[in-house]
């Protein structure tokens, strides 16, 4: 599970775009504080990348939303997803 979670990261084209799979991951994974903690630090990180603006739209829906405690992340290519 490391090792195809590593070649995810190192695959995307830019290290907003790696913190926002390794977000997914701990979605996925049920560990959403560990999913914020990383969409906040990709904002603080890289506040200009279209990545922040995923997670900046991400950690909203989060704060308006109550139910499995992730963020919807929003893919450009095929809409959210949890």
């Amino acid at each position: 599970m490391l090792a195809l979670a590593l070649a995810v990261l190192l695959a995307q084209e830019s290290p907003a775009e790696a913190l926002l799979v390794l977000a997914h991951g701990f979605c996925a994974s049920g560990k959403s504080d560990a999913q914020a903690e990383t969409l906040r630090f990709l904002v603080d990180r890289y506040p200009t990348s279209r990545g922040a603006e995923k997670a900046r739209l991400a950690l909203a829906n989060a704060a308006a939303v109550t139910g499995s405690g992730c963020a919807t992340l929003l893919d450009a290519t095929t809409g959210p997803s949890p």
